[in-house]
């Protein structure tokens, strides 16, 4: 076709702009090296969509294509690759609202992102790269559920994620002294213990920076509490701080007493009163 029957507005840097009509060519070829530049709008502005359609979304950022009845993205799909839970726990708390944070690939940048857990949205997903995210968990029931992200192009991944029950609650209020006896005698505390909801297991020990009487041991797996207590040359109040933690890696901490009393009459073996 003559240039002078070209429909344009000018022929600058070897490129031709071309009006629209409805039959141009029939199976155009293009050739170069550069690219051929599609119509460019926002989603606002599709208009008079034709089965074959195809733009650049401005407000996607992706080119898209119509089938006849949708509009679809050209896009890559997301990808998860790992879940961190809050914490070091390794399940999320079946009433919601903790923030999860989501590794990957291929997240959408712009647009909405939507997170659904077994079907529930995420009342909030925040973009922080195209490989991460972070979500808030709607509450559901303990259980293994599957996760689903699902990028603005419509394109989605899938993992695996889990709920927990309730975390460790302990039976015994904060500050007790769970034990008065008198210094060198046995002790045998078992009425401690802080069991779940679901009634999976629970490991115990002493926090950080905390320490029983010398001489008294706690038992990792029924929390029981004992030994002998030491000698001791005033009554002694000892102050300790459990954790309890679960298969999921939820904790619960408590703080209890002891307190040792000082045996002013000896043990009774010399045949005399002591002091």
């Amino acid at each position: 076709m003559p240039i002078s029957k070209i429909k344009g507005n000018a022929i600058n840097d070897g490129a031709i702009t071309l009006e629209k009509t409805d039959s141009l060519f029939v199976n155009t070829e293009i050739t170069g090296t550069e690219a051929a530049r599609m119509p460019n709008g926002t989603t606002a502005q599709r208009a008079s969509a034709q089965s074959g359609d195809i733009r650049f979304n401005s407000t996607l950022s992706l080119m898209e294509y119509y089938d006849g009845n949708n509009w679809k993205s050209i896009d890559a799909p997301p990808a998860i690759t790992s879940i961190v839970y809050p914490g070091d726990d390794n399940a999320a708390d079946i009433a919601g609202g903790q923030t999860i944070t989501i590794n990957g690939n291929n997240f959408s940048t712009v647009g909405t992102i939507i997170a659904e857990f077994d079907g529930s949205a995420s009342p909030t997903v925040t973009s922080i790269s195209n490989t991460q995210i972070t979500a808030v968990t709607p509450a559901h029931t303990a259980g293994a559920v599957q996760l689903e992200i699902i990028n603005p192009s419509g394109l989605s991944a899938r993992t695996p994620f889990s709920y927990a029950a309730t975390g460790p609650v302990w039976n015994t209020a904060l500050d007790t002294v769970i034990a008065t006896q008198t210094q060198g005698t046995a002790l045998n505390i078992t009425s401690v213990s802080a069991p779940e909801s679901g009634g999976g297991s629970i490991s115990y020990a002493l926090k950080a920076g905390s320490s029983l009487p010398s001489g008294v041991s706690l038992n990792a797996s029924t929390c029981a509490i004992t030994g002998n207590l030491p000698s001791i040359t005033a009554n002694t109040i000892y102050t300790f701080t459990l954790v309890a933690t679960d298969a999921e890696s939820q904790t619960s901490e408590r703080q209890f007493k002891i307190t040792s009393l000082v045996n002013y009459f000896g043990d009774g073996s010399d045949g005399n009163l002591g002091t």
